[in-house]
């Protein structure tokens, strides 16, 4: 229980985190410290200020922090159901998506995709889509 706790204040903290360092990132855009191209649909920001730095750091450790939130938050694994072999009897389906730009990929061993899933890689592409529309727009503005 108190794994889970810690978890849920670790990437609490990391969206925060993730906060500042995209408000740092647009801010440095917008004062014309730093340059957004777009390349395909991913933003490309270029500059040489210590804000976008920070703001890069920050970004980088937001990564982490809920990375390793959601990781405390998941406890320890079950322990397998045959101690001997360290074998599972279970068959349950593994998967995943890769969001490349705004279109989510499917993988894994699972036949079909549950329509939440679906529904959160759709929205996660459209807010990436969304947030890169976003910088590239302070970017313009800020010229």
């Amino acid at each position: 229980m108190e794994d889970r706790r810690a978890g849920l204040i670790t990437t609490a903290f990391g969206l925060v985190v993730l906060l500042v360092g995209v408000a740092l990132v647009v801010d440095a855009v917008r004062r014309g410290e730093a340059s957004v191209v777009l390349v395909v649909v991913v933003p490309v920001v270029n500059g040489a200020s210590a804000e976008l730095a920070a703001g890069i750091v920050f970004l980088l450790a937001a990564i982490f922090l809920v990375s390793l939130g959601r990781a405390q938050r998941a406890g320890p694994a079950d322990p397998p159901d045959d101690p001997a072999t360290g074998a599972d009897r279970s068959s349950g389906a593994m998967g995943g998506f890769l969001l490349l730009g705004p279109v989510p990929i499917f993988f894994g061993s699972a036949r079909r995709v549950s329509r939440r899933t679906y529904l959160l890689a759709v929205l996660a592409g459209a807010a990436l889509f969304a947030a890169a529309l976003a910088v590239v727009a302070f970017g313009l503005l800020g010229r």
